[in-house]
């Protein structure tokens, strides 16, 4: 046999084969246009070898294309993977990405996957660490209740409207319960004290609003809880006020006024200071306006009267205690509280460490967000 290499037409008359070129048989006659092909010892068309040849071009072209797609549908996985590092950005965008990288219906498969596990995240993005509460809520600053009012501000306030000489003559403990003849925490003002220029910042429920209300200045906030109301006409949040307290009360270590006289509305509608407390609640918080937003992490316990304390944790892993006397509240829930923080026991001689709270004295200071 002869020893071949792979063959290359080589004009019209030879065929080189490696190092050998040998003569077209002489003895085979082929017609115009045909070549002689020793390996099939037959004439074929030049035009057909042609094609052929093209033919396999093509088929390469294609592979090569095929080839192109796959290095394609390799770098669409791969921004698929890093569209799902990103969940917890967006995960609506997300979704709208992978359906976007329709090229391969693994890649589709895949994702369908992931779609469904972004649509839960989603649905639970007022749950578990990812509670927003709810962005637009301000409690009573703002509202439409006949004791709401005010536009919120995060301006700490600066005057002087005289809390602070209030807050330094109240009692240093409150009442002793194993001496029921004197009331230790409860003072007469013999020099009654001014209060003049300070806002209402929050008020009870409305029935006894005119008689439970927060004021604050510059120096600090206090609580009245009064007897009778000072005057017919609805306080509001957001009215600056002036008066004259009679009566100081220190009630399990919360500071109290609960008499006063010459009772004014100065002016209403004025800006109400809140402290976003996202970070943390901290003592200086006691009787002013905080705002956090979280979710209920626990079934709460029985902490006084018909009120039910439970842990109320945001997205940054910050925890307080959420105080209310809500029925509606569960585990779960996720809202936002503004009104002033409280503390059990107060703040002013109470002995225990007091524990700071959030306490719906008033279910207006609380709105709960829903799917």
């Amino acid at each position: 046999m002869r020893k071949l290499a792979i063959c290359l037409i080589l004009g019209a008359l030879t065929i080189s084969c490696g190092s050998e070129t040998e003569k077209r048989d002489p003895g085979i006659n082929c017609d115009d246009g045909q070549l002689y092909n020793p390996e099939t010892d037959e004439c074929v068309d030049v035009a057909n070898n042609a094609n052929n040849s093209n033919n396999a071009n093509n088929s390469n072209n294609v592979n090569n294309v095929n080839n192109s797609n796959n290095v394609n549908n390799s770098n669409n996985i791969n921004n698929v993977n890093n569209s799902n590092n990103i969940n917890n950005v967006n995960n609506s965008n997300n979704v709208n990405n992978v359906n976007n990288s329709n090229n391969s219906n693994n890649v589709n498969n895949s994702n369908n996957g992931n779609n469904s596990n972004n649509s839960n995240n989603s649905n639970n993005s007022n749950n578990m660490m990812g509670c927003v509460g709810v962005p637009t809520f301000f409690g009573q600053i703002g509202g439409t209740g006949v004791h709401d009012g005010g536009t919120p501000t995060t301006t700490p306030y600066t005057n002087n409207a005289g809390i602070a000489a209030i807050l330094a003559a109240v009692p240093a403990q409150p009442d002793d319960i194993n001496t029921p003849a004197v009331d230790e925490g409860r003072v007469t003002l013999f020099l009654p004290l001014d209060v003049t220029g300070a806002t209402v910042i929050a008020t009870g429920f409305d029935t006894v609003a005119n008689r439970t209300f927060w004021i604050q200045d510059g120096s600090g906030a206090i609580q009245t809880f009064l007897a009778t109301d000072p005057t017919l006409t609805p306080i509001r949040v957001g009215d600056i006020v002036s008066f004259t307290a009679t009566e100081l009360v220190n009630f399990e270590g919360k500071p109290e006024i609960t008499q006063l006289t010459n009772f004014a509305i100065l002016s209403s509608g004025n800006p109400v200071y809140y402290r976003d407390a996202s970070g943390g609640l901290v003592p200086g918080d006691y009787a002013k306006n905080v705002r956090f937003s979280g979710e209920i992490t626990d079934s709460g316990v029985a902490c006084g009267g018909s009120s039910r304390c439970f842990t109320l944790q945001n997205a940054q892993g910050v925890s307080v205690q959420y105080r209310t006397a809500s029925n509606f509240t569960a585990l779960g829930d996720c809202l936002t509280f503004l009104g002033p923080m409280s503390s059990f026991p107060g703040p002013v001689g109470g002995g225990a460490v007091p524990v700071l709270q959030l306490d719906t004295t008033n279910f207006g200071w609380s709105q709960t967000a829903f799917p």
